[in-house]
């Protein structure tokens, strides 16, 4: 009887430890009580935020933002259209299979949260407008503009197109005169108060790939065949400059290109659907 009681003693010392490890009130599924879950990738997102979109068709702007932007869109394709007729009409011989579509997109460029809208002549010109508070402001007024608002040109003459960094307020453009012996680099930003693409430099940066037996900063006739591999000489504007003063000019950075890529049916489609009944 001794030996049957102690094996009884032992067994319920067992039990009752293995019901000390389990959790005396868990909380049964679809309960009200809390318990610990980790959130989901969704909820992560939701509650972060220092989040930053990417996206800027899911921008999160007001109606006037987006119809500034359908209404710019519309009135660059109407006139767009209406060159491409009178060219048509003041030439019979015209040929229609030179005709170009303009292409449209949002980008995010500086670093607010509304987007800046972008056309393109793909491989002649691009323009960039922003929204100062009431409509579409065109952002490249220079000395050679003329009205039209139809961008910065590209794709001859060397100049080699622009790019960007994404919200970060800076517009590259390189460019090269004497097929490559004088390279250039220039950097503009968008000014909030005038609403304007400014020069970030005083003056162009330009590294020289020839030999400048006279040191005049300019390709002379007797030096167009001296074409060397690494710079000679670099230039801010028309001043000669160390490669150090140089490099500390060179802005670094994830760079894009600066262009449109939706068709002006697919742009207005996008825009149309980030307008809201509120």
């Amino acid at each position: 009887m001794k030996k049957l009681f102690l094996l009884l003693l032992a067994l319920v010392v067992v039990i009752s430890l293995c019901a000390c490890g389990k959790d005396k009130n868990p909380a049964p599924s679809g309960s009200g009580e809390s318990s610990t879950v980790e959130p989901t990738n969704n909820e992560s997102a939701s509650n972060d935020k220092t989040r930053v979109e990417t996206d800027p068709y899911n921008a999160q702007v007001t109606n006037a933002v987006i119809q500034a932007y359908l209404d710019k869109a519309a009135e660059v394709e109407k006139n767009h259209k209406a060159e491409q007729a009178g060219m048509i009409d003041n030439n019979p011989d015209f040929d229609i299979s030179s005709l170009r579509n303009l292409q449209y997109d949002l980008v995010f460029f500086d670093e607010d949260d509304i987007p800046e809208l972008i056309v393109t002549d793909l491989g002649y010109r691009v323009a960039m407008y922003t929204y100062d508070g009431e409509k579409a402001v065109y952002t490249m007024v220079d000395e050679y503009d003329d009205g039209a608002e139809r961008g910065w040109s590209y794709g001859v003459g060397g100049n080699a197109g622009y790019d960007y960094i994404p919200r970060g307020n800076v517009i590259r453009n390189f460019s090269t005169a004497f097929a490559g012996l004088i390279r250039y680099v220039s950097y503009s930003k968008l000014d909030n108060a005038s609403k304007q693409l400014v020069k970030i430099n005083k003056g162009d940066l330009a590294a020289c790939y020839f030999v400048d037996s006279n040191k005049n900063g300019q390709v002379d006739e007797n030096e167009y065949d001296s074409y060397v591999e690494e710079p000679t000489m670099y230039l801010i504007g028309d001043k000669v400059v160390s490669s150090g003063d140089y490099n500390a000019q060179i802005i670094e950075g994830d760079f894009d290109e600066l262009t449109a890529r939706k068709t002006y049916a697919d742009f207005k489609t996008a825009l149309e659907g980030m307008l809201t009944t509120k």
